[in-house]
């Protein structure tokens, strides 16, 4: 369908996971209590709950969903007198340790991050980098615990940033459940050691739902 979904600035997302499907689907009209209290019925089998996402880029839009050729195409669907828009197809699943595990999807997703943000990115040992960006709605203050050989950085923009997360994408949840997708063009990075939760706090400017 051509038409663009409605997800509202500064929304919170909700999403329903189709594992025999290995699909995703989105939408932000629910509450955080209405959706805790939700329950698949019994004919919904092989369904889930992701964790209520929120966002803390300041602009995104998904282009399109997968298995669409063109941007601007969505695939969408009414239940639980609620609309979906399917926003992922999940490809894979790894753990990393230390409670981080490695999701391989696929997604078409466009991020915008304003000049003077200092965002906290991921780097892996393989020297790619992930941009942190959701977070869980009520979200912990424990920092996270790293697998070996990756770090997490701050990078301050100069300049306004967009990332495309085309294609497939691969998105890290540490221990924290924060979200850090990619990979990203490399960036100027400077590393902190033995820093406390706050330091890697994304900013508190939230904007548009993502995954």
């Amino acid at each position: 369908m051509d038409r663009a979904p409605s997800f509202e600035r500064g929304g919170t997302g909700y999403e329903l996971l189709d594992f025999g499907r290995r699909e995703v689907w989105a939408t932000t009209q629910w509450t955080p209590d209405e959706f805790k209290d939700f329950a698949f019925p019994m004919n919904w089998a092989f369904w889930g709950k992701n964790d209520p996402r929120v966002s803390q880029s300041d602009g995104a839009q998904f282009m399109r969903s997968p298995g669409c050729e063109a941007d601007g195409q969505y695939s969408y669907m009414r239940a639980f007198g609620r609309e979906f828009v399917q926003v992922v197809e999940l490809q894979d699943m790894k753990r990393l340790g230390e409670g981080a595990r490695q999701v391989t999807l696929e997604k078409y997703h466009r991020l915008q991050f304003e000049a003077g943000r200092r965002l906290t990115v991921l780097s892996g040992p393989d020297a790619n980098q992930y941009v942190c960006f959701t977070e869980t709605l009520g979200r912990s203050s424990t920092p996270a615990r790293l697998p070996e050989g990756w770090v997490l950085s701050i990078a301050e923009l100069e300049a306004p940033m967009s990332v495309e997360l085309f294609g497939e994408v691969t998105v890290i949840r540490l221990s924290n459940e924060d979200s850090c997708q990619g990979s990203i063009p490399i960036l100027e990075l400077e590393t902190y050691q033995g820093v406390s939760a706050e330091d890697f706090q994304p900013s508190t400017r939230a904007s548009t739902t993502q995954r």
